[in-house]
C-alpha cells in the first residue's frame, strides 16, 4: 500500500489499461462518477478523497511512479486547488481529465468545469454522464431510463436544485449514503441500474434508512437552530452552528429560515475539521471560501478549519471548543 494518507483506494482488476478515477468522497455527487465508471471500464481503480487531499495524493503518484500505471485518469467533483494545477500541467496532462462544476478563474485544457448552463446547474455525475455517453454511445447500461433517472435525481440534489424540481429520490439517496458501507450501496446500485430498464427505485431497508433520517435530522436540525450563534465574520452577518452530520441538509435548512437576518450559515464540522458555508441569499459564498483555502458554489462552498480560520470566529469557536467537542463525541 502507498503512503498515501486520508483517502480510500478500491482496487479492481489486473495492471493492463488500469483506468484511475479520483472523486469526492463526501457525498453521492462523487459516487455517482464512481457508479459511471464502473459501468463502463474494468480495470478500475478509484480513490475517493477532498479537495484538501488532492494535492498530496498527485504528488504520490507521481513520486511513486504509479501513475505510470495507468492509461488514462479522471478527477471528478473536487475542485482543483493549492498547487494542482501546475503538478497536473507538468505530470499529467495527457492522460488526464478533470471534470467539475465547481467555480474557479482557471482554465487548461484538460479540464471541464461547467457551473450554470442558461440556468441549468450540472453536478459533476452529469457532467461527468455526458461526457461517457458522448464517448461510449453504445453502451446500453448507460442509455437505460433508469441511469438516466439516477443521474438527474442526484444532480437536482447536490445543485439543490430538487426543491424546484420535487424531484426527491437523491436526497433520499444521501440519507442512505451517510448510513450504510459505501461499496455496499455502490453494488446494490449497479445491480438495480443492470436489471431495471425503465426506472430507478430505492429498497424497502433504504427506504427505511431515509424515513429513520428524516426524524433524527428533525431532532438534530433542532438542537443546531437551538445553539445558532450569531456573529460578525468578515463583515457578514453570519449565523455559526456546530455540526459533524447533515451538513448541507442543516446549512440549507437555517439559511432558509433566517435569510431575511442573516448573510448566510457557517457550519463547524470538527471531525472533518473543516467549514461549510450555506445561502440562499445574493452573495456568492463560493469566492469568501475561495479566500480562505477553500471553494465551492455560489450558495454553497467550503474551507478548512485552521488556526487561520479558527480565530475568525474565535472567541465562539477555537481549538480548545474543538477539544471539548471531540471529547464529548468520545464519550457519547
Amino acid at each position: 500500500m502507498s503512503n498515501i494518507y486520508n483517502y480510500v483506494i478500491i482496487h479492481l482488476g489486473d495492471f493492463m489499461d488500469r483506468i484511475l478515477l479520483i472523486t469526492h468522497d463526501a457525498d453521492m455527487d462523487g459516487m455517482g462518477c464512481a457508479i459511471l465508471a464502473n459501468i463502463i471500464f474494468d480495470n478500475l481503480d478509484v480513490i475517493y478523497t477532498n479537495p484538501d487531499d488532492l494535492e498530496s495524493i498527485l504528488l504520490d503518484l507521481i513520486n511513486s511512479k504509479k501513475h505510470l500505471e495507468y492509461k488514462e485518469i479522471f478527477i471528478t467533483d473536487l475542485g482543483l486547488r493549492n498547487n494542482c494545477y501546475e503538478i497536473i500541467e507538468s505530470n499529467l496532462k495527457d492522460k488526464l481529465l478533470h471534470l467539475d462544476h465547481h467555480q474557479t478563474d482557471k482554465s487548461y485544457s484538460w479540464s471541464t468545469v461547467l457551473i450554470d448552463i442558461d440556468g441549468f446547474k450540472p453536478s459533476a455525475t452529469s457532467i461527468f454522464y455526458d461526457y461517457l455517453l458522448d464517448r461510449f454511445k453504445d453502451n446500453e447500461i448507460l442509455k437505460k431510463d433508469s441511469t438516466c433517472e439516477l443521474v438527474e435525481a442526484i444532480r437536482s440534489y447536490d445543485t439543490y436544485q430538487f426543491k424546484q424540481t420535487g424531484n426527491m429520490l437523491g436526497y433520499k439517496l444521501t440519507n442512505v449514503f451517510v448510513n450504510i458501507e459505501r461499496n455496499e450501496l455502490l453494488h446494490s446500485i449497479l445491480e438495480r441500474l443492470y436489471s431495471n430498464d425503465t426506472s430507478f427505485n430505492l429498497t424497502d431497508e433504504e427506504i427505511k434508512i431515509s424515513d429513520r433520517c428524516d426524524k433524527e435530522l428533525e431532532e438534530y436540525l433542532d438542537y443546531c437552530d437551538k445553539n445558532l450563534i450569531r456573529i460578525k465574520f468578515l463583515d457578514y452577518n453570519v449565523g455559526l452552528s456546530i455540526s459533524n452530520k447533515y451538513r448541507s441538509s442543516v446549512g440549507n435548512l437555517l439559511s432558509e429560515k433566517y435569510k431575511d437576518e442573516l448573510d448566510f450559515i457557517l457550519i463547524a464540522d470538527y471531525e472533518r475539521e473543516s467549514f461549510s458555508i450555506r445561502t440562499v441569499n445574493d452573495i456568492n459564498v463560493g469566492n469568501i471560501a475561495a479566500t480562505l483555502g477553500g471553494g465551492g458554489h455560489d450558495k454553497a462552498a467550503g474551507f478548512p478549519m485552521n488556526d487561520e480560520t479558527l480565530k475568525l470566529t474565535s472567541p465562539y469557536f477555537d481549538r480548545n471548543i474543538l477539544n471539548k467537542l471531540k471529547n464529548e463525541e468520545k464519550t457519547n
